[in-house]
């Protein structure tokens, strides 16, 4: 397969010149969009050209290469060797980053490498390199760096014992969530939290005009790469394969509204699952385009390849291909009481979708806020049907800046909701959804499916609902959920016992 071609629009060199790369500069943002200078030597004429590419070009470029009609050349004199950093070597002394200068130091072209002394070799590391070919390997990830703080927008993640739910929403290309080497690198990155740190690390930094620079926070380092020999040192210049990645789970469960199929009988008994075919619409840049102008080259995506160190199930969930929105609405009809506060606000701010952190431990005499709601998880997790429970408590104002239904009569105090997940043993999955009563009549909401749903997402879109509607309840009806069935509760001076007898009733299991 050829290397991809840099440099699509107005390439600065002759036809067949051979260049080498030589500097490469911190990334900077015009307008919305993120660019790195590149600074080409001509092998012929001897003198040096800048080019400005986008920073999704960043997977292409490496330090020292040459290039012919923007492709990258192989490199003869550089060696190929497989290079292994135990943890017992990085736990003697860590690695800093350490800024190379040159002669005549220019700061826009600043760049760090990590120097490591590994039985006898002295290895030097530019940062840059393991951002490109470990970190962040394609163009999707290079955008997440210079759009971490907002993730959650097209990819929500949930961790469960030993398994992990990915949720990549819509702006996601389908091919790309379709690929197992995507699939398995985002789950490295989102089960462990020291990889994800460092990308954390580089996001801020870039943000700060520091260029890629992150501390070393990997246990230990196993990649083969190209590297040139000077003085007993190996200096890293290419890496091939990035090896021992270890996703810490075991099963990894991915939903994307893509995942659709249509069902078909076979001879009126058997059903054959097919998947609708997809369009070109898949290869558009998610969101807000940022590391490159409009589209992810996905055919020659794979640059460097990830070996895993750790054995893990993919399992795509699939929906049935339906039309509108699936949801069955059902109210308890229990007497109202209370009085409710309707007030309105001006609002601003980024719409993100907030991680939503459960805990799976429960007091067993709870006191004080949502005391009732534990009384009855308690119940509910003594039932046999009942696999798992767990909860969250979060301000309502992390779903939505801002209205004054956000905080208490004191406009000061931020009114908290508490988010609770059931799974039981027949596959079913609930969300209960209970906001802070102060002030404020509400019933409370659980929404339940039969299928694996955007827990994450729902649950902000329904928050978010109901602070634009000042206090009740927005009509899911209108949102894009399928599968969903909807109950509400009113709040009565009924016996705990009674309403978790009421609503394990709903959930079609008691």
């Amino acid at each position: 397969m050829d290397k991809s071609r840099i440099g699509f629009d107005n390439w600065p060199f002759e036809e067949s010149e051979k260049v080498k790369l030589i500097k490469i500069s911190k990334p900077y943002s015009v307008e919305g969009l993120w660019y790195v200078d590149a600074v080409y030597l001509s092998d012929a004429s001897k003198r040096t050209k800048q080019y400005k590419h986008y920073f999704g070009d960043i997977h292409l470029l490496i330090y020292g290469a040459d290039y012919v009609d923007g492709r990258c050349q192989d490199m003869p004199n550089w060696t190929t060797i497989d290079i292994h950093i135990s943890k017992y070597t990085i736990r003697y002394r860590k690695p800093k980053p350490y800024l190379n200068e040159d002669r005549i130091h220019q700061h826009q072209f600043d760049y760090y490498t990590f120097g490591i002394n590994n039985e006898g070799t002295y290895f030097i590391i530019p940062l840059h390199e393991l951002l490109r070919a470990a970190l962040a390997p394609d163009v999707f990830w290079l955008n997440q760096v210079t759009l971490l703080d907002s993730i959650d927008t097209r990819v929500i993640c949930e961790n469960d014992s030993n398994d992990l739910r990915m949720t990549f929403l819509s702006d996601v290309p389908t091919k790309y969530v379709n690929m197992d080497q995507k699939i398995k690198h985002a789950a490295w990155v989102f089960s462990n939290p020291k990889i994800y740190e460092m990308i954390n690390q580089i996001y801020h930094s870039i943000k700060n005009g520091e260029g890629v620079k992150f501390d070393f926070l990997f246990d230990e380092l196993h990649f083969k790469a190209k590297v040139e020999m000077r003085d007993n040192r190996a200096y890293v210049k290419e890496i091939v394969s990035f090896n021992g990645k270890r996703i810490n789970c075991s099963n990894i469960f991915v939903h994307h509204s893509g995942f659709v199929e249509y069902e078909r009988e076979v001879n009126g008994k058997e059903k054959k699952w097919t998947p609708v075919e997809k369009t070109e619409r898949d290869k558009a840049l998610m969101s807000d385009k940022t590391a490159a102008k409009d589209k992810i080259d996905l055919s020659n995506d794979f640059y460097v390849q990830s070996e895993y160190s750790s054995f893990v199930k993919i399992k795509r969930i699939r929906g049935k291909k339906t039309s509108g929105t699936n949801i069955t609405s059902k109210t308890i009809p229990i007497n109202r009481g209370g009085k409710s506060k309707r007030t309105t606000a001006d609002f601003g701010g980024l719409d993100t979708v907030p991680q939503l952190e459960f805990a799976y431990q429960f007091n067993e005499k709870p006191e004080g806020l949502f005391a009732e709601i534990f009384t009855i998880l308690n119940l509910m997790k003594c039932r046999e049907e009942v696999v798992s429970t767990g909860y969250h408590i979060g301000d309502l104002n992390s779903h939505f800046r801002f209205r004054s239904i956000c905080t208490l009569a004191n406009e000061i105090t931020p009114r908290k909701y508490i988010a609770v997940k059931l799974r039981l043993q027949d596959g079913q999955e609930a969300m209960l959804i209970e906001v802070e009563r102060k002030n404020l009549s509400l019933t409370t909401l659980m929404l339940v499916s039969n299928a694996s749903q955007m827990w994450n997402l729902i649950c902000h879109k329904i928050l978010k609902g109901l602070i634009k509607k000042s206090g009740s309840w927005p009509d899911i009806e209108k949102f894009e959920f399928e599968q969903l069935e909807v109950h509400r509760f009113k709040h009565t001076n009924a016996e705990v016992s009674q309403r978790a007898k009421r609503i394990f009733d709903a959930l079609d299991a008691g």
